[in-house]
């Protein structure tokens, strides 16, 4: 091989290993999260969805080796409501909310095997968990409690495979300062789903009726 020919050759490789268009697309995107999707039944544990009434989330982002932070810009919902967000209902009725939730409710769920549960004022409000490359595994990381306002903080640390609070991203109901949730050691992925139960309590279920979606996008910082 030239010499010249080989440069070329190492150039191309480079480009693909560098810092240029590949890190640039890896900085945001955009998911969908739909009404019916399970956040415990992320990553290995699909088989759950079924059991609760709903749809495994789809709603993954990748995250690049080199990310310490998620941060989300924007959350648009498929319903019309007062709220500017937009909305989706839990009750397949008239009761809309935004991505933090029905107002007004408390959900507090056991989670499911590996993933933990949560409890946060609300019902059907936007979650998240992180996942290591195998997946959720072992003894799910203690639940998050949310009392009043905390979901409000600027920074969360959320544990691989604890299922937190997102909403819509804002220290504030559709206004505030944008929220930044710091990325565990090992996590490859973050699954976007919805928390959900038929009495406020327990086991995650009643899914089926919810209708409506959230477009999600987001900003990763390396």
């Amino acid at each position: 091989m030239k010499w010249w020919a080989a440069v070329t050759a190492l150039a191309i490789v480079a480009s693909g290993l560098g810092c240029g268009p590949v890190l640039a697309s890896t900085t945001g995107g955009r998911v969908v999260v739909h009404a019916t999707d399970v956040i415990f039944a992320a990553g290995n544990q699909a088989s759950f969805a079924a059991q609760a009434g709903g749809t495994v989330p789809k709603a993954v982002i990748n995250i690049p080796v080199t990310a310490t932070a998620i941060s989300v810009k924007r959350v648009v919902g498929s319903i019309k409501c007062a709220s500017g967000e937009g909305c989706i209902t839990v009750d397949g009725g008239e009761t809309y909310h935004d991505p933090d939730g029905l107002p007004n409710g408390y959900v507090a769920s056991t989670g499911w095997e590996s993933i933990s549960g949560i409890s946060a004022p609300g019902q059907g409000y936007l979650v998240g968990v992180f996942l290591a490359p195998n997946g959720p595994s072992g003894t799910a990381p203690a639940a998050l409690t949310y009392a009043p306002k905390s979901e409000q903080r600027r920074v969360f640390r959320p544990l691989l495979d604890q299922t937190f609070f997102i909403g819509d991203g804002l220290t504030g109901d559709g206004s505030g300062t944008r929220q930044v949730f710091e990325v565990p050691q090992g996590a490859t992925q973050l699954v976007l789903g919805i928390n959900d139960s038929c009495d406020g309590q327990g086991t995650p279920a009643c899914y089926r009726h919810n209708r409506g979606k959230w477009t999600v996008n987001y900003r990763i910082k390396p």
